[in-house]
């Protein structure tokens, strides 16, 4: 097996390893990865793995402003996000809740789905 660098003539056999292994996963766009290896035997990708950014949106608030107040806040705050990722040609803006009441928002008034998986995190 050989370790090397990502080159834009792996693309094909990253997308058909993709398909067939890991239907439920999607790329990050090649503006949000900070660095990219393939692994090669035999002349095939093997494996892919990258290391990629992306957008959360954390929000800070006072819970004990009315429910319409933090609505404002939310719907204000979330577009002035949006703007700023499209301008940066980020295609996802992810959301960590804790609440599922929150997560319900976040579903239906704002866009974001679910995901299957857990959110887990490493201190470097």
């Amino acid at each position: 097996m050989i370790i090397r660098a990502y080159k834009p003539e792996d693309e094909d056999q990253i997308l058909k390893l993709t398909a067939r292994d890991h239907p439920d996963l999607s790329l990050p766009p090649r503006n949000n990865v900070y660095g990219d290896v393939v692994i090669e035997e035999n002349d095939s990708v093997v494996a892919y793995g990258l290391i990629g950014t992306f957008a959360e949106a954390i929000m800070l608030m006072d819970r004990t402003l009315p429910l319409k107040d933090r609505i404002a806040i939310v719907s204000e705050f979330m577009t002035l996000t949006l703007t700023i990722l499209r301008a940066r040609g980020i295609k996802e803006l992810h959301a960590i809740s804790t609440d599922p009441k929150w997560s319900k928002v976040l579903t239906s008034k704002y866009g974001f789905n679910p995901r299957d998986g857990e959110a887990l995190v490493r201190e470097v």
